[in-house]
């Protein structure tokens, strides 16, 4: 099996800054439909056979090229961002912005089962994509255990949010939560995986290619602009 995971593209509540995670359910501005379409064309020739999306709208505008083009695909709602709880949104303050660090910094310990008031923890969400990947992954993975080649391997496109792109890679890269920021990313960015028979290895991680191109005018000169922390990951 061969994963695609991305990102969705930019809303207005990532342009301008606001926390957005399971409990905003926003639309993609001009420049994340222009994203979307641009990941569409760069990579519409490769066999997936399915499209995942969370239950929230930016993924499924994101996947809406594939699922024009005739896909199969389904929504899970495991897939969701993580809930940001009270801050969700607001354009962070900065109380906001010292309560974020310091719960970065706690999960950066280990203490995953602490979230922002009202919010979920880490551990909570890895709970709920451990309940998508058993059957939609590993349930699969075992059932093409023959495959020998990649390019007969099935490919599968999957689009989520930021925080949980970060803990979906933990889960599937036998890495530890604590690990979760090590993977970056940007609206439209994605890491391919491949499972070499053992485990799955990265190919390609926060890939953006798909977006350097030159024929965007000013107006949509955010296209791969890079990720700026805090809460513009959801």
């Amino acid at each position: 099996m061969e994963l695609y995971i991305v990102r969705h593209g930019e809303t207005e509540f990532n342009r301008m800054h606001i926390v957005q995670g399971r409990g905003v359910d926003s639309d993609l501005n001009p420049t994340g439909r222009e994203q979307a379409r641009r990941f569409f064309a760069a990579h519409s020739s490769l066999p997936f056979e399915h499209v995942y999306v969370s239950s929230l709208r930016r993924t499924r505008q994101t996947a809406q090229p594939f699922i024009e083009a005739g896909l199969p695909w389904s929504a899970h709602p495991e897939l969701d961002e993580i809930d940001w709880g009270q801050q969700e949104g607001q354009k962070p303050s900065e109380a906001m912005k010292r309560r974020y660090r310091h719960i970065m910094d706690k999960w950066s310990e280990g203490k995953l089962d602490l979230a922002l008031p009202g919010g979920e923890s880490p551990a909570q969400v890895a709970e709920r994509l451990d309940a998508f990947l058993e059957p939609e992954v590993w349930v699969r993975i075992r059932g093409h255990q023959g495959t020998a080649q990649r390019a007969q391997a099935p490919k599968r496109l999957l689009f989520c949010h930021g925080r949980t792109m970060r803990i979906l890679l933990c889960r599937l890269l036998d890495r530890p939560l604590t690990a979760m920021n090590d993977f970056s990313h940007g609206n439209t960015a994605y890491y391919h995986l491949a499972w070499d028979g053992q485990g799955f290895s990265v190919q390609a991680a926060n890939a953006q290619k798909h977006l350097d191109t030159p024929e965007y005018t000013d107006g949509q000169s955010r296209l791969n602009s890079p990720q700026k922390p805090p809460h513009h990951e959801a």
